[in-house]
């Protein structure tokens, strides 16, 4: 017997159930999207956001990363900050966005973006930690790997 490729809605429902995504929609196109709530995402440009994933990675830190199939960015699932945060005008310079409340970022689903770094259960870093991570990061390579405006 031959099993069904995944839907998106199982998908869907996988991602809320199992990785504690619960603004997980999916659009009439069957693109499955997460409304952002409790769970942001960051975006940051390559190659910084390369640089990122090594640091992340030598302190044995791990969050779920999507890759887009343009590749030009980097989407990071992070658990979102209480309250204001002082790192976005900072994180602007790398270009590095924080996705404000109410956004909505693409998830992997059938023939779309692919993760990079999949989810571990509800696991994820908070966007303190890597806003902290891409700042130093962004700070401490060699002019010519940084990705800045300006």
């Amino acid at each position: 017997m031959v099993s069904a490729a995944p839907t998106a809605a199982g998908i869907a429902a996988r991602y809320r159930k199992i990785n504690g995504l619960q603004g997980v929609e999916v659009t009439d196109g069957d693109r499955i999207m997460l409304r952002v709530g409790a769970v942001t995402g960051l975006r940051i440009a390559r190659p910084l956001a390369d640089h990122v994933r090594t640091a992340l990675e030598k302190r044995r830190q791990r969050t779920p990363t999507i890759e887009y199939s343009r590749g030009a960015n980097l989407m990071f699932l992070v658990n979102a900050p209480v309250g204001e945060t002082h790192w976005d005008n900072r994180l602007f310079r790398y270009v590095a966005v924080r996705m404000g409340c109410g956004a909505m970022i693409a998830l992997p689903g059938p023939g779309s973006s692919a993760w990079l770094v999949p989810p571990e259960g509800d696991r994820r870093i908070d966007f303190d930690a890597l806003a902290h991570i891409t700042i130093e990061t962004a700070t401490t390579k060699p002019r010519r790997d940084r990705t800045r405006l300006g």
